[in-house]
């Protein structure tokens, strides 16, 4: 062999290593984005469900306060 294909060689055996490492790397930051993605589609999700039972919780709390003025003016008139 002479020298210019021992140095192809040598390149190529080294691209071929570096595209590995990539290819290994991209499909871990792959995975590790997909479970983030899933992880932030969970927190809407509760997020969504706390603003509902917020907004429950201030109409019930809002319909409570009307009876109790309700009554109040009752016991007023009394």
């Amino acid at each position: 062999m002479n020298t210019w294909s021992v140095v192809v060689l040598i390149i190529g055996i080294a691209t071929f290593a570096v595209g590995l490492l990539f290819k290994f790397l991209s499909d871990k930051t792959a995975e590790k984005l997909c479970e983030h993605a899933i992880e932030i589609k969970a927190s809407v999700k509760r997020i969504e469900i706390l603003e509902r039972q917020a907004d429950v919780i201030q109409n019930e709390l809002t319909h409570i306060n009307r009876k109790l003025d309700e009554l109040l003016r009752y016991n007023k008139r009394k």
